[in-house]
């Protein structure tokens, strides 16, 4: 788990599908603008930003891709999140590291929006 202040907590599954799917249409989007050694591989598991490595993606593409994904998260779950909202990033540990870290994330963000 990737959140500081929560224990083990299970995503419900169609949740989580819902989150990955609007996560990989964001990337889908993004990867159009990426040469073909820059794509964004459609995996959970993929290395997005490593606070460590400094990541595989640029901070550019990076923000083109929170974007999408927040534009994306709002057309499924018709509610407007802030992935880069400072109070909230400070309980999360990298939660742009991975895209399973990025779907916990959103699923925590969604779970407390006011």
């Amino acid at each position: 788990m990737y959140l500081k202040h929560k224990g083990a907590q299970g995503i419900d599954m169609a949740s989580k599908e819902k989150i990955i799917a609007a996560i990989y249409e964001a990337i889908d989007e993004v990867n159009l603008q990426l040469s073909a050694e820059e794509k964004i591989v459609k995996s959970t598991s993929t290395i997005l930003f490593d606070t460590d490595t400094g990541g595989t993606l640029t901070s550019l593409v990076l923000i083109n891709l929170i974007v999408e994904v927040e534009s994306r998260i709002e057309q499924a779950f018709h509610t407007t999140i802030n992935l880069m909202d400072e109070s909230e990033m400070a309980k999360a540990v990298d939660p742009f590291k991975t895209i399973d870290s990025l779907t916990e994330y959103i699923d925590y963000l969604l779970e407390n929006h006011d």
